[in-house]
């Protein structure tokens, strides 16, 4: 590494390259210096990784004024053959030691009019767009605005304060209930007793807030239910068209265990006991289903219930059964593909 300093004994650059032992060559370099005279400013940069198969090179170069801590520079970053050229004005390199990040990033967006074309928004290639940042310790503001010259077309501002919590006074172990998934988050809503809460909002009137928020509840129950039976019909889909796929692919059909290893999937067997490699017909499925272990695949199991078995039956010369143990499709029976 080689650093460049000023006469003042100021850091402005650094050179930094990695190479390999007995390879003079740099497989890695990073290059960064800025200098200034009065209040310009003129920076540039490169890194280039000699890893890759193609040297993958990046080069930003920028210049401009730095006025009372103030930056207002023009950059151009080239990656490869892509090149990107946008402006920053008011930012505060000053107050980044403080804490205090700001200013604003310009593009110009007809730099992109091929992109644009192509997803159909051709009339933004006129347009430029700004965002401005301005974060401290207490507050932070973020707007993007996209204007046509002096024009503004649309604009959104996101906005927050960190204030003071003031006392806190946090409930013993013993009164507090710890969730951590979705299944408890569903146990602890079961386990709920409302009645009170319902007398005392009947006192005010209010009865039918609790049995808006009851239905509420009990409609994203129903719908993460939903989710985890269609996710496990899902897998267990995969499972039987894996298995089928592999009873008929011919380069399996051939080995020499194929028929022995056949008649033991006649009788149901938990294929999350295996690994795959003890029978060929579930070493192609977990192929098919692209794992390293049929073991994982109890972990892909999200269903409330589920043992984490999944069982496969041979029941034809094209048919298989699968079943997920301990599920429920909706109708009180396991999750069954066949």
């Amino acid at each position: 590494m080689e650093l460049y300093v000023s006469k003042a004994g100021k850091i402005q650059g650094m050179d930094f390259t990695v190479t390999e032992k007995d390879n003079d060559d740099p497989t890695v370099r990073v290059y960064f210096a800025y200098a200034i005279n009065g209040n310009r400013i003129a920076m540039e940069g490169n890194c280039v990784n000699g890893y890759s198969y193609y040297d993958d090179e990046t080069t930003v170069s920028g210049k401009g004024s730095l006025t009372a801590g103030k930056l207002d520079a023009d950059f151009d970053v080239e990656v490869g053959h892509d090149d990107l050229e946008f402006r920053v004005e008011n930012a505060d390199i000053a107050g980044i030691q403080q804490g205090h990040i700001s200013g604003d990033l310009i593009i110009w967006l007809k730099q992109f009019k091929s992109e644009l074309g192509d997803a159909g928004l051709r009339d933004l290639k006129d347009q430029t767009l700004t965002v401005s940042l301005d974060v401290t310790g207490k507050s932070n503001r973020l707007e993007i605005r996209l204007a046509e010259g002096n024009d503004l077309f649309a604009s959104i501002t996101m906005s927050g304060k960190t204030g003071s919590a003031g006392s806190v006074k946090i409930p013993a172990d013993s009164k507090c209930t710890d969730i951590s998934d979705e299944d408890e988050m569903e146990e602890y809503i079961e386990d709920c007793d409302t009645e009170e809460l319902q007398e005392i909002l009947e006192d005010f009137g209010l009865d039918d807030i609790l049995g808006d928020t009851t239905a509420t509840m009990n409609s994203n129950m129903n719908y993460i239910n939903s989710s985890r039976i269609s996710a496990d019909t899902l897998l267990a889909d995969s499972i039987h068209t894996a298995i089928l796929t592999a009873m008929l692919d011919p380069e399996i059909v051939y080995l020499p265990d194929y028929e022995d290893d056949l008649n033991a999937l006649m009788t149901p067997v938990d294929i999350t006991a295996y690994t795959g490699d003890e029978n060929v017909l579930l070493w192609g499925a977990r192929d098919i289903l692209g794992e390293k272990d049929l073991r994982d695949l109890s972990d892909r199991l999200v269903s409330p219930g589920a043992t984490g078995r999944i069982w496969v039956a041979v029941t034809g010369p094209c048919s298989v059964c699968v079943v997920l143990e301990g599920t429920d499709d909706g109708s009180g029976q396991e999750i069954r593909v066949e």
